[in-house]
């Protein structure tokens, strides 16, 4: 794995949300409770944009071990917290295939290493560090489960998930500033 498939459409939510009025703050991991991969997002998306959803959720990412859609410029706002601060001012990425029972554990850490280079990478090019207040968990913004794999695998408390998180991050942001570099120098963590 020293490659992942990069999926840039921008052109499927088209800044629907609105521009962010400035940097993002920071982002929020999300667990999509699903079992579709980024490829299978894209007409599932389009299709919801046709039929005027968008407003129901979406994240500007979907990603696993393989490939990252990117649906929307980052520079834009998203519906994917359920709450106006989120939504303006974090970044979303959605860990996929997050449904028990559809991916092991160990290939759902897979899909989860990958959202998280892809959050060092974004961290990097917004000049943001990974700390408790810049990674959250979509739970601290509505009343969800979400991010519940992730929360049943690293701790069940919202710092003992932000911790691994913070420290993944960390770690990836230390190997290269974008996915593609730190795949190249990637190392157990």
């Amino acid at each position: 794995m020293g490659t992942v498939n990069r999926l840039n459409r921008d052109d499927i939510v088209n800044g629907k949300a609105g521009k962010r009025p400035g940097n993002p703050k920071g982002g929020v991991i999300h667990n999509d409770y699903g079992a579709m991969t980024p490829q299978q997002y894209t007409p599932w998306l389009i299709t919801r944009k046709n039929n005027g959803q968008l407003n129901l959720g979406f994240a500007p990412y979907y990603i696993n071990s393989s490939a990252i859609l990117r649906a929307d410029n980052t520079n834009n706002k998203a519906w994917h917290t359920a709450n106006n601060e989120g939504n303006a001012w974090y970044l979303g990425y959605e860990v996929v295939q997050s449904y028990y029972g559809i991916i092991s554990d160990k290939e759902f850490i897979k899909n989860e290493d990958m959202t998280l280079r892809q959050v060092a990478e974004d961290f990097h090019y917004y000049g943001l560090k990974p700390n408790r207040d810049t990674i959250r968990l979509h739970s601290q913004f509505s009343s969800t489960s979400c991010p519940h794999r992730s929360w049943d695998l690293h701790g069940k408390s919202i710092n003992a998930v932000k911790d691994y998180f913070i420290t993944k991050v960390a770690k990836y942001m230390s190997l290269g500033k974008t996915v593609e570099e730190m795949l190249k120098k990637r190392r157990s963590i």
